[in-house]
């Protein structure tokens, strides 16, 4: 072959083994490079995903407007009340978010529950039971809230309206799960509203 005839030759198929070589191991060396990557970011991605919603529990019910979007039925009201619990006793927070949780648990109570526990008592004894929970690593796994469909609403006698729902709490201590069932009564206030009246164990298994 001359060497006109040789520089004719397409550049691509004079290239050579060696330049085929360099080829294959930039794409082989960017393919592992994606691969690490990729791994890397699969692995970190969930926990950073499991601390915001952890954080952002507490934050959205301390951020919820309550007095205008109030809860219009028995389970709604009750669930959040639930809501509020869990962050009491199995989350971290600082005494700004605890008072601030218990401001919006008072707003669910009824005025006679509300004048049978002063803030101050009330506040004492929620950061004792807490402290409580923690000495024992108790915290709430799993709540059950009863189907509106199982609400007993009945009439009293001054022409207000009460209501009872169950609820069952399963907490995880040191000693194992316990399972605590719980009646809720409530009844309506001056604004049509349903308010916590008080509620009691029905039995601990």
């Amino acid at each position: 072959m001359d060497k006109k005839a040789k520089n004719e030759i397409p550049f691509f198929k004079r290239i050579g083994a060696v330049g085929t070589l360099r080829v294959v191991l930039s794409v082989t060396i960017i393919l592992v490079l994606l691969v690490v990557v990729y791994a890397h970011v699969s692995n970190v991605e969930p926990k950073k995903s499991e601390n915001e919603t952890v954080v952002s529990k507490v934050d959205e019910i301390i951020s919820r407007d309550i007095v205008n979007n109030y809860p219009t039925t028995v389970r709604e009201l009750v669930t959040l009340f639930t809501e509020i619990q869990m962050c009491y006793y199995n989350e971290d927070i600082n005494e700004e978010e605890l008072k601030c949780l218990a401001d919006k648990a008072r707003l669910l109570f009824d005025e006679d529950l509300l004048a049978q526990n002063p803030y101050e008592t009330y506040y004492d004894n929620l950061k004792q039971e807490i402290s409580d929970y923690k000495k024992i690593n108790k915290k709430i796994s799993r709540v059950l809230v009863d189907k509106a469909s199982d609400v007993n609403v009945v009439p009293m006698p001054d022409g207000d309206k009460a209501a009872s729902i169950k609820v069952t709490y399963y907490c995880k201590e040191m000693e194992g799960t316990t399972k605590t069932v719980e009646t809720y009564i409530l009844r309506k206030d001056d604004g049509d509203r349903w308010k916590i009246y008080g509620w009691g164990i029905i039995n601990d298994k």
